[in-house]
């Protein structure tokens, strides 16, 4: 998630702030399976469980938005 500066990459045991931009981080990870959902939000599409027209359900229950400029990243996935 984006904060300005900082970005916030929450894993299954820990809560990282790190001081980098979201775009850079899409930038070095898109390999490993992260897509952009919104402008604030990058996650791994294998987490995924379902799209629905302006949200994505995530493995743990999250809901997070879709940003409309970035619904054709989650239809490639």
């Amino acid at each position: 998630e984006g904060y300005g500066e900082y970005i916030k990459i929450i894993t299954p045991q820990k809560v990282y702030l790190v001081l980098s931009r979201l775009n850079d981080f899409e930038e070095k990870h898109q390999d490993k399976g992260f897509i952009r959902i919104h402008k604030s939000y990058i996650i791994q599409q294998q987490k995924i469980v379902s799209y629905a027209h302006q949200t994505v359900r995530l493995i743990d229950g999250t809901e997070l938005p879709v940003g409309r400029i970035f619904k054709n990243n989650i239809n490639k996935a």
